[in-house]
């Protein structure tokens, strides 16, 4: 049984077993202050305001804001972490969602409403990401000796039923590391679009199932991110007109490519870029620049990655008054869809050009959308 049919089960029996309890719970009187264990705060996880702020996606900025209303309902808000000087501030990056259910319980509504604003705004690119994204914080929220108020009785999970990835203090990982960590009717399948398929015309087919038209375009994408992986990346700038589907051409061909590989950057800050740099994974990453235009920090960042003559790349930047040399370690592979023309001649020779033309089919998708 998969993690998310344990949940979804768990969750059910919570319901039936639990309703009284949590009726009462949420009728009775809220304490004002309330404090994160320590396993939490291991995690990442901030009390702000009084509200917990769970980090998600792997980023150091991107938060699920997690709050009481007026004793009665939760508020649940994806938001954006914004140091500064004095405080940590938070920004708003979706509508606020009302719940009568806590994050330990499956909200069909309150689920689906968050993962459209995350995949709107480039915060995963995969379907059913973001309802993990809960998942999993519901199970550590559970697993916690705090927050009471937060959650139904904890007791009724069971220590078995909790995957490892999941475990409080363990830094999740991607579970498939080789072609032989992937589950063998995976394997077989795999195998078998090989030896007898195509592999382009099945990814385009598996992308068309959210994005009609623009195959050339899209098999030019699939060869610039695959070039990553062969030890020859071919840094990607998209051209054409505006409304033409740029942005979504671009998230559609990444959704074949796992999540952690991928870095979305948009009207990035140099503090954005701080703590990204800390993020970079040690084997492969991709830079995609997504509708924004490239200030000096991240025209430096890209400069850096998109040389090839440099193999130990870094990144100089001022931090709080300080210089600051970030190391970047692995391979990166930079895609641009950027709202103005790139002014650094030197950056701009690194790029191939490419276009995309707006076809009947895709036209047809963006309108309906």
């Amino acid at each position: 049984m998969s993690f998310l049919d344990r949940y979804n089960n768990k969750s059910d029996n919570k319901n039936k077993n639990f309703n009284s309890d949590n009726s009462k719970l949420k009728s009775e009187k809220r304490r004002n202050n309330y404090s994160l264990s320590e396993d939490l705060k291991n995690d990442g996880w901030i009390l702000y305001e009084n509200n917990i702020h769970a980090p998600v996606f792997n980023s150091p900025i991107w938060y699920l804001k997690i709050a009481i209303k007026n004793n009665e309902k939760f508020m649940y808000q994806f938001v954006e972490k914004e140091d500064t000087e004095k405080d940590i501030k938070f920004k708003a990056l979706s509508p606020i969602f009302l719940s009568s259910s806590p994050i330990t319980e499956v909200d069909s509504r309150r689920d689906n409403g968050l993962e459209k604003y995350a995949l709107n705004i480039g915060m995963t690119s995969q379907k059913e990401c973001t309802k993990m994204e809960i998942q999993k914080i519901g199970v550590k929220l559970l697993n916690s000796d705090c927050l009471e108020e937060f959650k139904l009785n904890p007791s009724d999970v069971v220590d078995s039923d909790i995957p490892e990835e999941a475990k409080i203090g363990e830094k999740e990982e991607y579970p498939y590391k080789t072609f032989e960590d992937y589950p063998e009717n995976i394997q077989k399948e795999a195998l078998k679009i090989i030896e007898q398929g195509d592999i382009i015309d099945e990814m385009l087919n598996a992308c068309n199932i959210t994005h009609e038209g623009n195959r050339n375009e899209l098999k030019a994408l699939f060869l610039v991110e695959k070039s990553l992986f062969i030890g020859e990346p071919v840094h990607y700038k998209i051209g054409g007109e505006r409304g033409v589907g740029k942005t979504d051409i671009v998230l559609v061909s990444i959704s074949i490519i796992p999540d952690h590989y991928v870095f979305i950057f948009r009207n990035p800050s140099p503090k954005y870029i701080h703590y990204s740099c800390k993020n970079f994974n040690e084997d492969y990453n991709i830079i995609i620049n997504d509708d924004t235009s490239l200030n000096q920090a991240s025209t430096e960042l890209n400069k850096s990655i998109t040389d090839s003559n440099d193999k130990e790349k870094r990144h100089d930047t001022v931090i709080d008054g300080k210089a600051v040399t970030f190391i970047l370690p692995g391979e990166y592979l930079g895609i641009y869809n950027l709202a103005k023309d790139i002014e650094d001649n030197e950056l701009l020779d690194r790029l191939f050009l490419g276009d995309i033309v707006e076809d009947n089919h895709n036209k047809k998708q963006l309108k309906e959308k």
